[in-house]
């Protein structure tokens, strides 16, 4: 007969915050001293079925908390811990992706970057999560004068209307900026991969949608930015990036033919790209933006603000 602990019975796919009668896991039960300041402590299950869990095994893979300023992360190395910590200034930006039942929240330090992959079931306390650390990690404020659109007006996918709305409740000062739509091109390929090919010819590339707000650009599109004709996308990914981060912010043709142009942010050891066709209202919309946080920058506004900030 297995004998029945309370971790043992609250053990599943999800994420547990610590605190009240949620404990540290056993094997990480010597930080408790360590955590115990922390503004928020959760424990990541292990990657496996509940029917093949015993009271006897390790639980749980990691515990994360996060302080003032730094973010600790313990993780089980078979039966010992790794301790490791980031400043929460270092990381460059961060991405959340869920597909179906898999999360994967990602922070870029420009060196050894950090994956948590987490069951989608736990949205909610990733989501917590994510805004205490943002909100602990921004210390710049822009004064941006942004056109902000109207969501519940605009056409978009019914998918980003539904994190817009959560959006605005959570976060109200997120400013919606600009859309870009699904659109296709042509593929180029041999005849004979046409008869051969079951998939329809094109690339089609994926809707995104932009805001801003004093601290940072918020990019939400659908993982998979560019794909072939019928494949299916079921994932999304918000990507946060501090405006204090961006070393350059250019929006290019990259195919003039095909009216495709590429916005691409430039941090420190890092580049991203995102594909737009120049043909939509959106797309100028978002130039006109860009250009407004690049005068910005240039700006003695800007100059006088960020050396205010770091007096």
């Amino acid at each position: 007969m297995i004998k029945r602990t309370f971790e043992f019975d609250s053990f599943g796919p999800w994420i547990l915050e610590i605190k009240d009668k949620h404990k540290l896991p056993p094997l990480f039960a010597a930080y408790a001293e360590l955590t115990a300041s922390a503004h928020m402590l959760f424990k990541i299950p292990r990657g496996i079925e509940r029917r093949k869990a015993n009271p006897d095994m390790h639980l749980y893979d990691m515990v994360i908390g996060i302080f003032t300023g730094k973010i600790l992360i313990l993780q089980r190395c078979n039966d010992s811990v790794k301790e490791r910590w980031i400043e929460l200034n270092d990381i460059k930006y961060i991405t959340v992706t869920e597909t179906l039942l898999s999360g994967r929240l990602i922070f870029y330090t420009g060196d050894n970057d950090i994956t948590i992959k987490y069951n989608t079931v736990s949205h909610e306390i990733i989501t917590r999560f994510l805004t205490l650390l943002r909100r602990l990690q921004y210390r710049d404020n822009f004064e941006l004068t942004l056109q902000e659109i109207n969501f519940k007006t605009a056409n978009i996918d019914i998918l980003y209307y539904n994190l817009l709305r959560e959006m605005k409740i959570t976060e109200p000062e997120s400013k919606f900026i600009a859309y870009q739509p699904n659109f296709v091109t042509p593929l180029k390929i041999s005849l004979w991969k046409k008869l051969y090919s079951r998939i329809s010819m094109i690339k089609c590339y994926a809707s995104t949608v932009f805001l801003v707000n004093s601290t940072e650009l918020i990019i939400i599109d659908r993982s998979t930015q560019v794909r072939k004709g019928k494949d299916s996308s079921y994932s999304y990914t918000f990507t946060y990036i501090p405006l204090m981060n961006i070393t350059a912010l250019t929006l290019e043709d990259i195919v003039a033919s095909q009216q495709i142009k590429s916005l691409t942010i430039k941090l420190s050891g890092y580049i991203l790209d995102f594909y737009l066709n120049s043909a939509e209202e959106g797309v100028t919309r978002l130039s006109q933006t860009i250009s407004n946080i690049d005068n910005y920058f240039n700006s003695s506004n800007f100059v006088a603000a960020n050396c205010a900030s770091t007096n």
